[in-house]
């Protein structure tokens, strides 16, 4: 409606993809809107009164698409301008977490990390399951949960209930600085359904096992860049987190490779270049 009194063109970003999310929760994104179909009539609204639409990846642009919008109303805009500038310097170059991981307690474990909004949506009860798993496999193994967020009481329960709270560590929301620290001395960093930070995780050289989730697959690649698993399956999970921990050649290698594909994936200046082109092509009267 703004858009219409101040005929200026409308600009959406889709940060997601609502249907698989849905899918996955049963439950809508938005509960003020109660039922369902009106929750998709809003969004379908919305997206075809849009002049342009932004999207992270192909998996939120196929929603989109979805939703019948011309496929030249989106343009695909990646995060990396949004990244802190530290994430981008190689790891051997940025000054250790070592002494960040002893503050927390942790001398010489095995030490996995998940990033992520502590909300059920985020799936952070995984990364406690999976911790467990390697605890009763024989594993000396700590886990750092950084975040905060709503489900940080059931958490904490479901660590007692599990036999891991002196395994799980609640970081709480960490600086950037603090992150491209730590990051780099991590075993393995769990990804059940994470954005930025896996962005974040694969620029610091780390291993990743991630879920086979929204754009998860084009930055993991099982045996390549990481283990990709399939999604709910916290087993596998585990077990691809075990493989890493047992093969320090494979573990270097995949951290490598992901580090490599997350700049392409990430590259600032490509980034902006398309919003640039975007807000140009929005702004220039035609014609001109």
């Amino acid at each position: 409606i703004l858009s219409k009194i101040k005929r200026l063109p409308l600009i959406t970003g889709v940060w997601g993809n609502p249907d698989a999310i849905r899918k996955n929760t049963n439950e809508l994104l938005s509960p003020r809107f109660k039922w369902l179909w009106l929750e998709k009539l809003v969004e379908r609204f919305i997206l075809k009164s849009s002049n342009i639409i932004l999207v992270q990846n192909p998996d939120n642009k196929n929603f989109v698409l979805r939703q019948g919008v011309d496929n030249d109303k989106t343009a695909i805009v990646r995060i990396g301008s949004a990244l802190d500038s530290v994430h981008f310097i190689p790891p051997k170059r940025r000054n250790r977490g070592i002494a960040d991981l002893e503050a927390l307690g942790i001398t010489g474990e095995v030490v996995l990390m998940g990033i992520f909004r502590l909300e059920p949506l985020k799936l952070p009860d995984h990364f406690i399951r999976v911790v467990a798993l390697l605890k009763r496999r024989g594993w000396n193994v700590k886990g750092l949960l950084v975040g905060d967020g709503s489900f940080h009481t059931s958490l904490v329960t479901l660590s007692k209930k599990l036999g891991v709270s002196k395994q799980v560590i609640f970081c709480g929301n960490r600086d950037q600085m603090w992150l491209s620290r730590v990051i780099p001395e991590i075993s393995v960093v769990i990804s059940p359904l994470t954005g930025r930070a896996l962005a974040e995780a694969g620029l610091g050289g780390v291993p990743i096992v991630a879920y086979d989730i929204d754009w998860h697959n084009e930055a993991i690649e099982t045996g390549v860049t990481g283990e990709l698993v399939p999604y709910l399956d916290y087993l596998s999970m585990a077990d691809s987190t075990e493989k890493i921990l047992n093969d320090h050649d494979y573990s270097k290698m995949i951290g490598i490779n992901v580090r490599k594909r997350m700049l392409k994936l990430m590259d600032p200046q490509a980034s902006n270049k398309v919003l640039i082109d975007v807000y140009e092509k929005l702004l220039t009267p035609t014609g001109a």
